[in-house]
This record gives C-alpha cells, sequence and structure tokens, in this order.
C-alpha cells in the first residue's frame, strides 16, 4: 500500500468552510489568519452557503491579488489558504461557483507567474479534473485556463511530474460519500448529484492520466492497484447512475491496453459483469459497451470459461441485439 504523503493541506470531511460542506479545511486557518484582513474578509465569503455570496467573494481575492503585491511569506500563506478550497471545486454545487473558482485560479497564476512551479503538486490535480466536470463550460474554462497558464507541450510531463499526487486526489474524489457533502444541510438530492459528479469527473480523469503516463512510477503501480479493486470496479458498473457506468465501460478498455494484469486475481469474477453488461437496458451506452467487451474478449480470451454463456450471456447478447434492432 502506498504511503506517501497525502494530497494537499486539507482533510477532507472537516466542516470548518465552504457552507460547512468540507471545503477550506481548518488546516488552511492558520495560513488565513496570516493574511491581511482584507484577505480573512474575501476568504469569510467562500463558507458561505449563498453561491452568489461565494462568487463576490472570489471576485474580491482576483481584485486583491491584482491590486496587493504579496510578499513571500504572504505568498506562501495565501498559496496554503488558497488550496485548501481549489481542491474541493468539484464539491461545489453550483457550477457558476466551479466556473468562478476557475477563472481565480487563473489570476493567481498570472500573478504569481514562475512561483508558480512549487505548487503544481497541489494545484494541477483538481486543475485536470475540472476538465471532467459534467457542465461543458466549466469542462471547457478549466482546459483553456489550463492552456492559457501551461503550453500543452509541456503538459504531459506534468503527468509523470504530479502523478502519485493525481492518483491521491482521484482517490479521495472516489471515495466521498453522499453523507459527507451532506454535512451543512446540503438538500440529499444536490448531494447525489455532488457525489456522482465527483465519480464521473475522477473516472475519466483515470482514464486520461494512464494514457498519459507511459512509465508510471512504482509509487502509481501501487496506487493503480489500491484504487482499482474489485469491489470499486463492480460498483460502478453497476450503480444506479447511467453515466457512472458508462464512464466505467469506456474507463475499462484503457486498462485493458495499458495495465493488463491489474485483473489477474479476480479476473473469474470480473468476467461475470464485464460480459453481462448487455443487461444494461440504456442505448446511449450500448457503443461503449460493445466496444469495451469485445476488446474484453480479445485481451481475456480466457474469460469465457468462467461463466456459462448459454444461460447467462446469450440470452441478454440476444435481447440486446433485437432492442437495438427495434425487433
Amino acid at each position: 500500500m502506498y504511503k506517501g504523503t497525502p494530497f494537499g493541506s486539507s482533510t477532507f470531511g472537516n466542516t470548518s468552510g465552504f457552507g460547512n460542506t468540507g471545503f477550506g479545511t481548518s488546516s488552511g486557518l492558520g495560513s488565513l489568519l496570516a493574511l491581511s484582513t482584507d484577505y480573512q474578509l474575501a476568504f469569510k465569503k467562500l463558507t458561505k452557503k449563498d453561491p452568489i455570496t461565494r462568487i463576490k467573494g472570489l471576485k474580491e481575492i482576483q481584485q486583491l491579488v491584482q491590486d496587493q503585491k504579496l510578499s513571500k511569506n504572504d505568498q506562501a500563506n495565501f498559496m496554503q489558504t488558497w488550496i485548501t478550497y481549489w481542491e474541493n471545486i468539484l464539491l461545489l454545487p453550483d457550477h457558476r461557483n466551479r466556473l468562478e473558482m476557475i477563472v481565480t485560479m487563473l489570476v493567481i497564476s498570472k500573478s504569481i507567474g514562475r512561483r508558480l512551479g512549487k505548487y503544481l503538486k497541489d494545484i494541477f490535480p483538481p486543475w485536470i479534473c475540472s476538465h471532467y466536470d459534467t457542465q461543458y463550460e466549466v469542462r471547457s474554462l478549466a482546459e483553456s485556463s489550463l492552456l492559457e497558464t501551461i503550453p500543452k507541450k509541456k503538459q504531459k510531463n506534468l503527468y509523470q511530474f504530479c502523478g502519485v499526487e493525481i492518483l491521491i486526489y482521484l482517490k479521495k474524489m472516489l471515495g466521498v460519500s453522499k453523507e459527507e457533502i451532506m454535512i451543512g444541510n446540503v438538500e440529499n438530492d444536490i448531494a447525489l448529484v455532488v457525489k456522482d459528479r465527483a465519480v464521473i469527473s475522477a473516472i475519466q480523469t483515470f482514464g486520461h492520466l494512464i494514457n498519459m503516463t507511459e512509465e508510471p512510477s512504482m509509487d502509481m503501480q501501487e496506487l493503480y492497484q489500491e484504487i482499482l479493486t474489485e469491489e470499486f470496479l463492480i460498483q460502478n458498473l453497476t450503480s444506479q447512475s447511467n453515466r457512472i457506468r458508462n464512464s466505467t465501460y469506456r474507463f475499462l478498455p484503457v486498462i485493458f491496453q495499458n495495465i493488463p494484469n491489474l485483473f489477474s486475481n479476480y479476473l473469474e469474477s470480473l468476467s461475470v459483469y464485464i460480459l453481462g453488461m448487455f443487461s444494461d437496458k440504456d442505448i446511449s451506452n450500448q457503443q461503449a459497451i460493445w466496444e469495451c467487451v469485445l476488446l474484453f474478449m480479445k485481451e481475456y480470451p480466457s474469460s469465457w470459461t468462467y461463466i456459462q454463456s448459454t444461460k447467462k450471456i446469450f440470452p441478454r447478447l440476444f435481447a440486446s441485439i433485437r432492442k437495438l434492432g427495434h425487433g
């Protein structure tokens, strides 16, 4: 099991900030108190539940960063405080807040310039994960803002450089519970949407990370094993959320092609679920299902020997074909 340094400087689930939903946690409080009163008042607005008040606070932070040159010590305190909010951008219910967070991150990046490098391992994981936000405007702004900050040709190296931190961040997002999000009177329905978005974004980011790192470090490989358990894969393959299932169907081929030995310990049990995907009746998932199953059979031809095809697979397959062919 990987035993490196935890990602970021906050502990998820502490309820001291961002509307009592685990954002802006107490580990950044000391750094905040070291900043000027103007900064303290602006960050205080981020702890309010009202999204409009949060936007006002973010705009104030943008203005302060542009108008007030921070000393080396103040900059360290500011960044430590900011990161405790930034790392939980995916858990903000209102997409307007997520958009404004990205704008603020861009303003900060431009302001501190090359000094941003020392904070890359903290700020890059949430930034790249936002590329897979379920809301188009957020995805688009996350991509364009990162490109404006870091040229595309240099971004690829960051996946290797920040690989462990990205995986730790993904593990945190994949493990977030509805109950943690609901702390602070977040409605049940909203908490479910937030949780699903965090999982979907994390799964898609995971696939992108694997594709971008040709030679993952030993620590990264250990985290692959730690995160991609049999329980995790089956849970998402059978999720009630259509978008989580779809993301998982598209994620699995990345594993088949890049980490083929990952399933060696549980290929038999996983085969039942992968070859049983045809029971998914959602038409929007069918292309992803066929691509996933066909590649799985190609990479793991022995998978057929683990199941009773005539009873468990063929009936679902024929039913899927009839449905897609309109009878």
